[in-house]
């Protein structure tokens, strides 16, 4: 079956057509059925990578030999991602600066995230200060890497994270090497 639309969704800024059991034949598009595009968009936020993709997606057309449309595709694909905050881990050994415009985006909604636990190996770095200023909700904690081997501090780091919550780790200007 014919595939038509590709050019004009690849045209869209952001957006990349991947193929799988697609060939040409004599320069037309062709798919022997199955799942055989994917179909990505990128853009400054989530909803805008996924509107690119959805917009893409219409573009395009799997026509049969009688000139039917047989395309079908997913209206669900990352619906649950949009509405669900992300849930972010730092580990930092500074003073945090560069978690100043995460904390900034997590609280005007740029960023669709909240900041569960921040973790330092300097029992004085001011990233702590700024993990505790977000409330009595965020695990903010320094775990000393005291007689462990970096295996154990990273296991006590790693149940920290857990403990709070963490699916995302961002690391603020972390001085150790993760193992």
């Amino acid at each position: 079956m014919e595939i038509t639309g590709l050019t004009e969704a690849n045209a869209i800024s952001g957006v990349k057509v991947y193929h799988a059991g697609t060939y040409l034949d004599n320069e037309i598009s062709r798919c022997s059925g199955g799942r055989v595009l994917a179909v990505t968009g990128v853009g400054p936020s989530l909803k805008d990578g996924l509107s690119a993709s959805y917009n893409a997606v219409r573009k395009l057309a799997f026509v049969g030999s009688n000139g039917d449309g047989l395309m079908h595709y997913r209206t669900d694909i990352a619906k649950g991602a949009i509405n669900k905050k992300l849930r972010i881990g730092v580990l930092g050994s500074t003073r945090g600066t560069a978690l100043i415009p995460v904390i900034e985006a997590c609280a005007n909604g740029t960023l669709n995230a909240e900041i569960v636990a921040v973790v330092s190996n300097k029992s004085k770095a001011q990233i702590l200060d700024k993990g505790k200023a977000l409330g009595v909700t965020v695990t903010t904690k320094f775990v000393s890497s005291k007689g462990l081997s970096r295996e154990q501090y990273d296991a006590e780091c790693t149940s920290v994270l857990v403990g709070a919550g963490a699916e995302y780790i961002l690391l603020i200007g972390y001085m150790r090497i993760l193992s």
